[in-house]
């Protein structure tokens, strides 16, 4: 779920962030230069990446073990 979830945040960004970048993805030069909502966002997309890390790489290391221990045929 986190995966699906990272994927959907790396292709439509999140909309509050996404307000304050131009086309190009290159942060807009109003406002403070470190807005609270930006640095929100980023933090988001930090966790989500994380989690979804996390989660793909506790899918592969089960995959392993199955293999490994013949329960799984691949």
């Amino acid at each position: 779920m986190w995966v699906i979830l990272q994927q959907a945040v790396d292709e439509f960004k999140i909309l509050e962030a996404k307000r304050l970048t131009d086309d190009q993805g290159h942060r807009r030069r109003y406002g403070p230069e470190d807005s609270p909502i930006f640095l929100a966002a980023a933090e988001l997309e930090r966790v989500v990446e994380a989690k979804a890390t996390t989660g793909a790489l506790r899918i592969a290391n089960l995959v392993g073990v199955l293999t490994n221990n013949n329960y799984l045929r691949l």
